[in-house]
């Protein structure tokens, strides 16, 4: 039997907060969906597959971020390099053209970059975005590492804590599209449902019951869904998203606010109380 995940668990409560009874499914070795289960005022039986839409590129560098740590000491240094990463969102990251700059490795970051930031300690540069012809390759290289984002050379910071001379990774940057249209959400889901929603779809397909679709959005990491919470019940999308014949009800979690779609109704909202939405954040 798998754990119910932290997406899942936050689907099932709000399902259950507009009605729904549902039961996890423990069948294995078959894809199966996560819930069965019905409506309170409906007798018949619903499956929902649920899904986390989020930046993959984003949770894969903060993985490598907490098992390696944030500062890498080292005496071969005159200062501590201060690093910020930037890091795709959904949208970006769905977006294949633009998906073209090498991931980066946490893992290894430290090591690599070392003798390019010895490099440019010689001549006396802090940052490697100075021109200096001398440095012109180390720069290159560093740009490279650490994806155009940020690099620049500080005095170590005397404790306590205290970080000395080294490199430190002091955060994942994210891009944000400063948009308040909800359509531009349903576009960027779209998209993930041709890029990857093939298991949610294989989850449903061949099931007898109303196939219910939840995704639940990581708003942090999506452009456009941030500014939900503001305008609540009028983050509505106005253009339908394209469902896969396998789904005959999407569902859409941002934050406390909860967006249902089907194609005889269209879209409809509604708002997750606050102490209820405490539950849904609760690890």
């Amino acid at each position: 039997m798998t754990s119910e995940k932290p997406s899942e668990k936050r689907a099932r409560l709000a399902l259950e907060y507009v009605g729904y009874e549902l039961g996890r499914v423990l069948e294995e070795g078959k894809k199966t969906p996560d819930y069965r289960g019905s409506h309170q005022e409906s007798p018949g039986e619903v499956v929902v597959e649920v899904k986390e839409v989020t930046s993959q590129d984003y949770q894969q560098l903060r993985k490598e971020w907490d098992r390696r740590g944030s500062h890498w000491p080292s005496e071969e240094l005159e200062g501590l390099w201060m690093v910020i990463i930037p890091t795709f969102n959904t949208s970006d990251e769905l977006d294949r053209e633009r998906v073209h700059r090498a991931q980066p490795s946490v893992k290894n970051l430290a090591e690599q970059l070392l003798p390019h930031l010895k490099m440019l300690e010689t001549y006396g540069i802090d940052n490697y975005f100075k021109s200096d012809p001398r440095t012109k390759d180390a720069s290159s290289a560093i740009y490279r590492l650490v994806r155009g984002g940020h690099c620049s050379r500080m005095d170590p910071i005397s404790g306590p804590p205290g970080f000395g001379r080294g490199v430190m990774l002091a955060g994942l940057g994210m891009e944000h599209q400063h948009s308040v249209d909800p359509d531009l959400m349903v576009e960027t889901l779209n998209q993930w449902m041709t890029i990857r929603g093939r298991n949610l779809r294989e989850s449903l397909a061949g099931e007898q019951g109303e196939r219910h679709g939840f995704l639940v959005i990581d708003a942090l990491r999506m452009p456009a869904t941030r500014w939900a919470a503001e305008r609540g019940l009028d983050f509505r999308p106005t253009i339908p998203p394209d469902l896969p014949e396998e789904i005959d009800v999407l569902w859409v979690l941002v934050n406390e606010l909860l967006l249902r779609f089907d194609r005889q109704t269209g879209w409809q909202a509604q708002l997750i109380s606050a102490v209820d939405y405490e539950t849904f954040v609760a690890e």
